[in-house]
Parts: structure tokens; sequence; C-alpha cells
């Protein structure tokens, strides 16, 4: 968990440098920063947290983990896709109301996703789990 909390602390930085400086370069720094983070975090969960998946042959199945699976890896994609149209849209700065509608969205994908497995998955690191 330490080294995703130290993850976080680098978005975090790197969201308060983009507020700060407004740049296109800065905002393109953000976007390596989310892809390897989230890359690495969706490695973890899916070794630790949402391991089972539903049983192909049974429709009627429903596993919470796999629907909680699918929503939080779509917001991962949810939040690069708007940094990725907003880098290639050619402004000279990045808008300030779209730098706050980031760090909104930052905050709340944390919230929303990252809160709800983080006891799951430091309690199964801590068990050797795997």
């Amino acid at each position: 968990m330490a080294e995703l909390d130290a993850e976080h602390d680098a978005c975090a930085a790197a969201l308060a440098e983009l507020a700060r400086t407004r740049s296109v370069d800065t905002l393109r720094a953000l976007i390596k920063l989310y892809e390897a983070h989230f890359a690495h975090e969706e490695a973890l969960c899916d070794a630790y947290v949402y391991q089972r998946t539903v049983d192909p042959g049974d429709a009627s199945s429903f596993n919470a983990d796999e629907n909680a699976r699918k929503s939080h890896y779509a917001d991962h994609a949810r939040l690069l896709d708007a940094l990725r149209e907003q880098a290639a849209c050619g402004d000279a700065q990045v808008p300030a109301a779209f730098i706050d509608a980031t760090l909104r969205g930052f905050e709340g994908h944390a919230n929303r996703y990252d809160d709800a497995y983080a006891p799951r998955l430091a309690a199964a690191l801590a068990a050797g789990a795997g």
C-alpha cells in the first residue's frame, strides 16, 4: 500500500503543479503518471481484490467484485480520456475550469473507488495472499 500511497501523492503533486502552471507539458506529465499509476493499481487489484470472476457458464450469477472492477477501471479510462482530449486540443494553456474538474475528478475517484478497495488490499498484502 505504501507504493500506491506514494503514487497517489505524486499524482496530487502533479495536479497541484498543473493548477499552478496551467502548462500543457505538465498535463502530459500527469497523463504519464496516471497511466503508470492506474496500470499498477489495476494489477494489484486484479491479484488481490478482484481475483474472483463471474462464472461465464452461469448468467444468473452476480459478482459484486466483477461489477466494482468494471466500474473502477472504466473510471480510470474516463479520467485518462479527459486528460488526453484536453492535451490534444491545441490550447496554449490548460483552462482553469478543466483543471478544477480534473482535481475534483481525482478526489472523487479516490473517495468512490480507492477507499472501497484499500482495506481489502492492505489486508491481503499483509497476509501475503495472492
